[in-house]
């Protein structure tokens, strides 16, 4: 692959050639479609090196989200959906994250679960947004589901008897949950999902 390199004392980056993009995402992101690594129109691959026990500055993410691998040595990765760095998480090569471009969300916590496997992997950090209306419902959409005693995540669909609501999972080896609206205390809206597969 060619492109350039950008170096300073704490790392550096090497730049590939947009035209090496597929040939790139082939190489690194083998489980992914290009159209889900092309975040917007533009794909800019890059390598990125960090030298031992330094660190990059903390960044925004409001015109582009990036997906990382990583290819060596363990890292030490913070992320956060707010302005105030997340806990430390330490990544090993093989494991990817998504730093999103910045999302309208209430609150963000790793969520723990397989029913939503693989859109949503046990420990991924997921944003939420409240739903203050209930006088209709996204059917279709992804929802943490909060009762009095469990919290889920699960597609929110239409059901046949009236009040109450479908609950599906991604993951077939779970059965769908009819649900009584009236035993939901609360219902967030999943609004964006921080990969971290290992």
């Amino acid at each position: 692959m060619s492109g350039k390199i950008i170096l300073d004392l704490g790392g550096g980056f090497f730049v590939i050639d947009e035209g090496q993009a597929a040939d790139f995402a082939a190489k690194y992101f083998p489980h992914l479609e290009m159209d889900s690594i092309r975040i917007t129109n533009k794909l800019s691959p890059k390598i990125l090196v960090v030298a031992p026990n330094k660190r990059l500055s903390w960044q925004y993410h409001f015109r582009r989200a990036e997906i990382w691998k990583i290819v060596a040595g363990i890292v030490g990765v913070k992320t956060s959906l707010t302005d105030k760095e997340g806990d430390v998480q330490s990544l090993v090569p093989g494991d990817y994250i998504h730093v999103p471009v910045s999302v309208d969300c209430d609150i963000a916590f790793p969520t723990f679960g397989h029913s939503m496997y693989p859109e949503i992997s046990n420990g991924d950090k997921v944003g939420y947004k409240f739903i203050k209306d209930w006088s209709f419902f996204n059917y279709g959409m992804k929802y943490l589901i909060v009762t009095e005693e469990q919290r889920m995540v699960k597609y929110l669909k239409r059901s046949t008897i009236e009040g109450n609501v479908l609950l599906t999972s991604r993951n077939e080896d779970y059965e769908d949950i009819e649900m009584p609206v009236s035993s939901i205390r609360s219902i967030l809206q999943v609004r964006y999902i921080c990969k971290t597969e290992m």
